[in-house]
């Protein structure tokens, strides 16, 4: 399942980016990227 969802489209404020994989977290305030946020992962064996 890591490789489904592969060159997803996201609009930016410079055009069209493309992402090979979508699993770390992606902020864009405006259209804008932000990289200065805090990453928290959490899970839950159920």
């Amino acid at each position: 399942m890591f490789s489904v969802g592969r060159d997803i489209k996201i609009e930016t404020s410079t055009g069209e980016k493309s992402l090979n994989f979508f699993i770390y977290p992606q902020v864009f305030i405006d259209g804008k990227q932000v990289e200065n946020f805090e990453k928290k992962f959490e899970f839950k064996k159920l």
